[in-house]
């Protein structure tokens, strides 16, 4: 796979993200969670306001902000256990915004293999995103977004004032 094109902010070679083997849930999360990042490198942009309009956007809303307060907590204790930095795509440029980092993939990979049961993979990623620190609370965050998700999907959804089946 390729860099998903030329790119002004200088994105290293990446993954196309609609390659990844994420559904479209974890496309959405992946979202959110790079609008915090964004927030924590540039305070200005405000991203975690972008981030709680993509959540409304992609869910239910009545589960919208406890989904993106679940994502938040997932990124908060990856960042408690990392040490180093955390490469991720720009959410605000389209051509960013397709490719997916070696880190990202990592982190939705703990997310999506929680989702699917594969204990093992999941622990796996969490350690390496962890950095060989103590994965514990990354994979607590993730099984309690994980639960949280399949609620929101369970539940009936409301688009456009009319009650439709998941």
């Amino acid at each position: 796979m390729t860099s998903p094109g030329p790119c002004p902010h200088g994105a290293t070679r990446q993954r196309i993200l609609a390659e990844s083997g994420f559904d479209r849930d974890e496309i959405a999360l992946l979202g959110i969670m790079r609008h915090f990042f964004q927030s924590f490198t540039l305070p200005q942009t405000q991203g975690w306001a972008h981030g709680l309009d993509l959540a409304h956007a992609a869910f239910p809303p009545e589960h919208a902000p406890n989904l993106w307060v679940c994502a938040l907590a997932v990124v908060q204790t990856m960042r408690g256990a990392r040490m180093s930095g955390f490469e991720f795509s720009n959410p605000d440029c389209p051509s960013c915004a397709r490719g997916v980092s070696d880190h990202e993939r990592q982190l939705m990979e703990v997310i999506s293999c929680t989702r699917r049961g594969q204990r093992s993979r999941a622990h796996t990623a969490a350690l390496l995103l962890c950095e060989g620190n103590d994965p514990a609370g990354l994979i607590g965050a993730a099984g309690h977004l994980a639960r949280q998700l399949a609620c929101a999907l369970n539940a009936p959804a409301l688009h456009g004032g009319k009650v439709s089946s998941p």
